[in-house]
């Protein structure tokens, strides 16, 4: 944070047992080193304090531990933990640092998961999981969340092939952890919102019928709650203003293409059904203003739509022509005005291109000649622009809203 660069670098990798890293701190000031034990886990990591973590692992008679650090001005200070090392070290918002960790038992040929907490004063705290995490690769580490308070939520999973699995939440505080089980297999990572409020996509697979229907999983220190998804889900939750969560789903049967948005909120949830399969996950607007993109295919080709949410109701508009590519999404400028542009027509009778701009309150098209030559450009200023082709190899820019020229005060 002070515009100091670190340099994580690892010595004797070829000796198990004598391995070393130093973090070499590069400042105009000049250049200072600090040697640690054990080769290095990923490179430094900053609190929001400014505290400064490195994470290592040591060999020892065949044992491995881990060990982190937390370096500053004088030396480093160092919490040995037992066990592997499942993933790198996170920190919390809070500046807490944690470490997920395997400790394997050689008597008994268990393996017991621990989450070790460790404060910015130093303070360490360990606590066993049900199971190993669930999710996490070195390089993606998802299974361990964080709300902004500091509370942790770690996803782990028991058992194999052949007894099955179960996968749990547990959700650790300053009071202690508590452990909820999942009805099925997490999908994706679990999510946090701005509440603190943790949610978990669910998988639910039927061994007997080999069905799957899917869920979503609502997780507090204080419990969690299952609330059953009409279909597959198109994207992942999102969070909208007011406490909200969204969820697109979409029927997987081939003969109806049917759309679903279920929205939650901290008292129930409802859920709208949309005509069409979904382009995406809803799209929420800078000023809260939640839209979602369907369509539907016949015989006389694809025809797009837009659904607009607002705490009135929801509002369905068909959109005139094309995308120009399929996988488009709407743009927002800063106000939370959202922009779609389609086009009709072909070669032989020429192309129009349509703008629509949406808002809460309505929407407006603006038409003109030519074929669309990329996506709406939004400037930094405010300004909109379309870019059309005329058949001439010429790229002109059409002004859709000028910038807000209007002084600041």
């Amino acid at each position: 944070p002070d515009g100091t660069a670190y340099q994580t670098t690892g010595t004797n990798f070829a000796n198990a047992g004598n391995n070393t890293t130093h973090v070499t701190a590069i400042s105009p000031a000049g250049t200072t080193d600090t040697v640690l034990s054990g080769f290095p886990l990923g490179s430094v990591l900053f609190g929001p304090d400014g505290a400064i973590y490195q994470t290592t692992a040591v060999i020892d008679s065949g044992s491995i531990t881990t060990h982190v650090f937390m370096i500053g001005p004088t030396g480093a200070t160092e919490t040995t933990i037992p066990g592997i090392p499942t993933v790198y070290t996170l920190i919390s918002p809070t500046g807490t640092a944690y470490q997920n960790t395997a400790a394997y038992d050689s008597t008994t040929g268990d393996t017991a998961y621990f989450i070790t907490a460790i404060s910015p004063g130093g303070t360490v705290t360990a606590t066993q999981l049900p199971g190993a995490p669930y999710g996490d690769s070195f390089g993606q580490p998802q299974s361990t969340q964080f709300a902004a308070d500091g509370t942790v939520y770690q996803v782990t999973s028991t058992g194999d092939t052949t007894t099955g699995y179960s996968f749990h939440v547990t959700v650790i505080t300053p009071g202690g952890a508590n452990t909820a089980q999942l009805p099925g297999t997490p999908s994706g990572a679990i999510q946090v919102g701005p509440d603190g409020t943790a949610y978990q996509l669910i998988d639910i697979h039927d061994s007997v019928t080999d069905d799957h229907s899917y869920a979503v999983t609502t997780i507090t220190a204080g419990g969690a709650t299952t609330i059953p998804l009409p279909g597959y889900p198109r994207s992942t939750v999102l969070f909208g203003p007011d406490n909200i969560v969204y969820v697109t789903t979409s029927s997987d049967d081939p003969t109806d293409f049917s759309t679903q948005v279920t929205a939650i909120t901290p008292t129930g949830y409802t859920t709208t059904p949309l005509t069409g399969y979904a382009t995406g996950g809803v799209r929420i607007s800078p000023d809260g203003t939640v839209y979602q993109l369907t369509a539907t295919i016949d015989s006389s080709g694809i025809t797009n739509y837009v659904t607009t949410f607002t705490p009135n109701g929801h509002t369905t508009t068909e959109l005139p022509g094309a995308f120009l590519y399929s996988w488009d999404q709407l743009v927002f400028d800063a106000d939370g005005t959202a922009y779609k542009t389609t086009f009709t027509g072909d070669a032989t009778i020429g192309y129009t291109t349509h703008v629509t701009a949406f808002t809460a309150t309505g929407h407006t098209t603006t038409s003109f000649a030519g074929h669309p030559a990329d996506h709406i450009k939004i400037l930094p200023d405010g300004t909109v622009l379309q870019s059309v082709d005329l058949g001439d190899d010429v790229t002109r820019f059409v002004l859709i809203r000028s910038a807000d020229i209007t002084p600041a005060v």
